[in-house]
């Protein structure tokens, strides 16, 4: 089963949003086509993806998430801006983002040490907390003007994170589908 763990969006949030991908949409609706655009109710921050695991290290997850849930108090997040990976001039993914307190940083470092401990692979890429707006449809270099970019504003805001979520995704013809396995709030008692 692929899994993941994240941090939901609040819903004001996910509307301005996709407000910014509806404004990208309309200054070039040649380059938006060759964006596959992720639905607002999937948005989300990646605190780890576990990848495709048994349900015996879901188990020992859970039991990781539990453990490190209540280590942490809630903290704030602040959107930073928009940018793309691994450049605006070859761009495979669109993003926005998250500028976050230490503990943000801190709780990855932690999530990312248990869970290698039970087995699962740490991310060679580290952690770059953003929130992923659309992908490169097409094999096709995707060259996005810096100008586009400057003409697309988003509201610098700050949000607060009270929990973290373990998601069971499943691919589908019509994009990913993301089913709930497991919330766990931060700074509660176990």
């Amino acid at each position: 089963m692929r899994v993941f763990l994240a941090f939901d969006l609040p819903d004001g949030l996910k509307k301005e949003l996709f407000k910014l991908v509806m404004e990208f949409k309309s200054l070039d609706a040649g380059l938006a086509a060759r964006i596959r655009w992720v639905a607002s109710r999937n948005q989300h921050i990646t605190l780890k993806f576990l990848g495709d695991v048994s349900e015996e290290k879901i188990a020992q997850a859970d039991e990781c998430c539990e453990r490190l849930s209540s280590r942490y108090a809630p903290f704030q997040a602040e959107i930073s801006g928009l940018d793309a990976f691994p450049s605006k001039k070859q761009t495979r993914v669109i993003w926005v983002g998250i500028r976050a307190a230490d503990d943000m940083r801190h709780l990855w470092e932690q999530v990312e040490n248990d869970l290698f401990a039970i087995g699962i692979e740490r991310d060679p890429h580290g952690f770059s907390p953003h929130i992923t707006l659309g992908r490169n449809n097409s094999f096709k270099k995707l060259d996005i003007s810096a100008s586009m970019f400057s003409n697309l504003k988003i509201n610098r805001r700050n949000f607060m994170i009270g929990d973290f979520k373990m998601y069971k995704s499943e691919l589908g013809c019509s994009g990913p589908e993301y089913t709930l396995i497991k919330r766990y709030l931060l700074g509660a008692k176990n």
